[in-house]
């Protein structure tokens, strides 16, 4: 099992944070990291980062769509081809995307994955706001 975890391996926690008292940073481990690797993954749009331009998604690019059908099918391939290509440690079993009951201009994306050293199942849930700092009413 210590071969298994030292495989999900452990980084810096997101977002950075310094911890004084014993002059380190906090770094997360094992499935918490893969956790907060894909909010990291989804947040960041194909070619900011600066080691990596395809590294990323393009969700950004649908900030102002519609939410139909073809945003939703877009969402999905650009998560599944994000996770295929930038997190091993995990399996991709279903991506999902789902109306916010509570806020129309909000779309969840449920990924349902399977760790790969442990054979667990996970999931994650990323709320997207496809309108995006408006106030808009529709």
């Amino acid at each position: 099992m210590k071969r298994a975890k030292s495989f999900l391996g452990q980084g810096w926690a997101f977002p950075p944070e310094f911890l004084r008292d014993v002059n380190s940073v906090a770094l997360s481990a094992e499935e918490e990291s893969i956790r907060q690797n894909l909010h990291i993954l989804f947040s960041t749009q194909c070619g900011e980062h600066f080691m990596n331009s395809e590294y990323g998604t393009i969700l950004k690019t649908l900030l102002f769509d519609d939410p139909d059908a073809n945003m939703y099918s877009a969402i999905q391939d650009t998560i599944r081809d994000a996770i295929v290509l930038y997190e091993p440690r995990i399996k991709l079993d279903n991506v999902q995307i789902e109306a916010d009951p509570d806020d129309d201009s909000r779309v969840n994306i449920a990924v349902t994955y399977t760790v790969v050293t442990n054979n667990s199942r996970r999931n994650f849930v990323y709320p997207f706001h496809f309108i995006e700092g408006t106030n808009l009413n529709r």
